[in-house]
């Protein structure tokens, strides 16, 4: 197996209020670190999604949370969190057609999700994307080359309609999107290939 490099935690700090009126306004800005503690991988739950036939599994592996190379996709969810504003940021890698993804808004029933959110990282770029009653559906995409088997840090900040963005800790768009607006669970998802989770830290907003 190859090296897989470790992640920077090193983040510029700018006023968080100042970072989200400039991201209304459509304009990019550093983002300030998440103020909560890292989550423990090993509490994440496996979870199911609905229209995935076959759904594998993440394990604690050297630290990481890790998938196999398969295509389908795994699922951990962080127990008794439930939030409709958030923050959810995590440091990703991935290989091939790997893509790393947070999960958040998720909606549970009978052990299986309805419907969520999934920002996703992958080898062209970063993709939100939105599973409801109607199947997937790209809510948006902001293209660019990602480089494998190296660690990246990935954010969303949820308020009302609005999702911010932020790649390597400077915001890549704001999406609109109303859809789902009840409180969800948050955690991960990896799909395509292999995936690694080094860090992941969560904070509601509500």
């Amino acid at each position: 197996m190859m090296l897989l490099t470790r992640c920077s935690h090193t983040c510029v700090k700018r006023p968080a209020r100042l970072c989200l009126l400039l991201a209304l306004a459509g304009s990019r800005c550093a983002t300030a670190p998440i103020d909560a503690p890292d989550t423990s991988l090993t509490s994440l739950v496996p979870a199911s999604e609905t229209l995935a036939a076959k759904q594998g599994l993440l394990r604690v592996e050297d630290g990481a949370l890790v998938n196999s190379a398969a295509p389908e996709p795994c699922v951990s969810l962080l127990p008794g969190f439930q939030a409709t504003d958030l923050d959810i940021e995590a440091e990703v890698e991935f290989s091939d057609r790997g893509a790393p993804g947070l999960v958040f808004g998720a909606t549970v029933v009978d052990a299986t999700i309805q419907s969520m959110y999934v920002l996703a990282l992958h080898a062209q770029g970063v993709t939100l994307w939105r599973l409801d009653r109607f199947g997937w559906a790209p809510v948006e995409s902001h293209v660019f080359a990602v480089e494998p088997n190296v660690c990246h840090k990935l954010r969303a900040r949820a308020v009302a309609d609005k999702i911010a963005v932020a790649y390597e800790g400077e915001q890549l768009f704001v999406a609109t999107d109303t859809f789902l607006n009840t409180p969800g669970q948050a955690g991960v998802r990896a799909v395509e290939g292999l995936c690694r989770f080094h860090a992941l830290r969560v904070r509601s907003l509500d």
